[in-house]
């Protein structure tokens, strides 16, 4: 059929005819239903070319019969394709209803996956690639919603559409915030009401849904009623963008990065913050950016026209879906309540230089300086632990990160995005431990109920390998999982440098005077556009910096 050969198409199913048989027993196994679904499934194919009435009967066929052997993704898939043939025959009523019901069908599936958490070999989590094969699903569905008016429902399913497996992880918490557990009763996501009711004022989410051609964006807050925006940007343009920035940051190419900032801004920005500006009169926001597809690297905060940032004006963060954010305003409030823990500080691992992964690593042994600033900043108000060279291991630290209410980790990472898993921290070995520490170790066996945040001074540590249609860095995974609210890393490789540095010791220095997470970042960024040297001052120190997700500081901010 996909060579086009529709008479060896037809021979081969008259031979498979015979051999399949007809049905019997309706409880019989299932293999036999499968075969002739399948069988009905390649007729529905070959008749779609020349008969696409006939064509949309033999999938009526093939989806009876797959609904016998129980394997949902095999009936999602049939149903997507006779959806396809509904929207070609101009009956948009009947697509529709084909697509709802196949993600019905996925979602099923999904709940068994995760309740049995199945795993690849090498350790990676199934849903990794397998759901992403019918995000098209998703977004036609979207696309059908929006044209018929019912934008609510559209961002209902775009919420369904990414990071399901980690709701449910932070659902299965022990501790999880009863109001948010209530809120999404059944794993259903945030519907645009409840996320209304939960946002602070001065709080817009921005939740992007990237089409082919074009682009939704949904602007919610608190104090006035959603709004729906298309940009007329797609997918391949949004690539574009994001790998050029990312090519020119790594030629530590200033010019050509500031000059690269405007496009992404003006195509995705631009309109959505102009009218965040007449409903603030003037006032900083927040701006909470759920990212889709290739905007997953994109650096918002630098985004902007002349050097004029989005960082100027308004704090900025990236959630994977407006469902997660909800949970870490709760979960920060949660936690609010906890009794201080300490700072913990890890810098400069003496990593194993043998290990195939960190060889052609240098030390990191500007980190340490890094490490002894930061700990001045909190030694006055609450206990640090630090730990530097041999003691930076991989136990320490997930012992360690159980008292921890603020941990900073500046060790090397690393993305994998053939295995988003196998992304690691490389900390320093012993006798039983290589001390590359993956995120599939992390996910499973750290658990947290004091840290409100995690600041990962390391490559492409929030960035760089967004997992499948999770949206979210690997690294970042599993400490949201294990109950971080609020986690600060980068794009891109950063090197070691003393800009990274003085950004990052100007951050803590915020978050100790009270400023929530987002805020700090906001304020270190801009102090750094106003520094006289010019490696601080330059936008590549600071712009693949990105907060994830929501911390507030457990100190008080002064009184005026």
């Amino acid at each position: 059929v996909r060579l086009n050969d529709t008479r060896g198409a037809q021979t081969d199913l008259d031979a498979a005819i015979p051999l399949i048989g007809k049905p019997k027993d309706p409880t019989e196994d299932s293999i036999p239903s499968g075969l002739r679904a399948r069988l009905a499934e390649v007729q529905a194919q070959t008749l779609a070319r020349t008969d696409r009435a006939g064509a949309i009967a033999k999938f009526g066929e093939a989806v009876r019969e797959a609904l016998n052997t129980h394997y949902r993704p095999f009936v999602a898939s049939l149903l997507i394709q006779r959806a396809e043939l509904y929207r070609l025959d101009g009956n948009r009523t009947a697509a529709r209803a084909d697509l709802q019901a196949s993600i019905v069908a996925l979602q099923k599936e999904e709940q068994a996956l995760i309740k049995g958490v199945p795993r690849l070999p090498g350790g990676e989590i199934l849903w990794s690639a397998y759901f992403a094969r019918f995000q098209p699903a998703y977004r036609q569905l979207i696309h059908y919603l929006i044209d018929d008016g019912t934008d609510a429902d559209a961002f209902l399913y775009a919420e369904k559409s990414r990071a399901f497996e980690l709701l449910q992880l932070v659902r299965s918490r022990a501790d999880v915030p009863s109001a948010f557990r209530e809120a999404t009763d059944e794993g259903e996501p945030y519907s645009i009401d409840r996320l209304r009711q939960v946002l602070p004022a001065g709080t817009y989410v921005l939740e992007y849904e990237v089409l082919n051609d074009r682009t939704y964006v949904w602007l919610i807050r608190r104090d006035g009623p959603p709004e729906l925006r298309t940009l007329h940007i797609g997918e391949s343009e949004i690539a574009g963008w994001t790998a050029t920035l990312q090519a020119l940051a790594a030629e530590r190419n200033v010019e050509g990065f500031e000059t690269a900032l405007v496009a992404p801004y003006q195509g995705l920005l631009q309109e959505v913050v102009g009218r965040i500006a007449s409903l603030q009169h003037g006032v900083p926001a927040r701006l909470v950016i759920v990212p889709d597809r290739a905007m997953h690297g994109l650096p918002f905060a630098a985004l902007g026209r002349h050097k004029h940032y989005l960082i100027r004006e308004h704090a900025v963060s990236v959630a994977a879906s407006a469902t997660l954010y909800a949970w870490a305003l709760a979960q920060d409030q949660q936690l609010s309540h906890a009794p201080l823990g300490t700072a913990l500080l890890f810098a400069d691992p003496k990593f194993n230089r043998d290990l195939d992964v960190a060889r052609g690593l240098p030390p990191l042994r500007q980190t340490e300086k890094e490490a002894a600033r930061i700990r001045a900043v909190y030694a006055p108000v609450m206990h640090v632990d630090e730990r530097d060279q041999q003691l930076a291991t991989v136990p320490e630290l997930l012992r360690l990160m159980r008292q921890s209410t603020i941990t900073h980790i500046a060790a090397h990472g690393v993305a994998n995005a053939d295995a988003p898993s196998g992304s690691f921290l490389l900390l320093a070995p012993t006798e039983n431990d290589t001390g590359a520490l993956d995120a599939d170790r992390l996910l499973a066996g750290l658990h947290l109920d004091k840290t409100r945040l995690v600041v990962l001074s390391s490559c492409s540590s929030v960035g760089g390998t967004p997992v499948g249609p999770e949206g979210i860095a690997p690294l970042v995974r599993p400490l949201t999982a294990a109950g971080v609210p609020g986690v600060v890393g980068t794009l891109w490789n950063i090197g070691e440098n003393s800009a990274t540095a003085e950004l990052l010791v100007r951050f803590h220095r915020h978050y100790r005077e009270g400023h929530d997470a987002a805020d700090a970042l906001r304020l270190a960024e801009n102090e750094m556009l106003k520094d006289p040297d010019l490696e601080r001052s330059s936008v590549l120190a600071w712009a693949p910096f990105q907060m994830v997700g929501y911390a507030s500081s457990p100190f008080p901010l002064p009184v005026n």
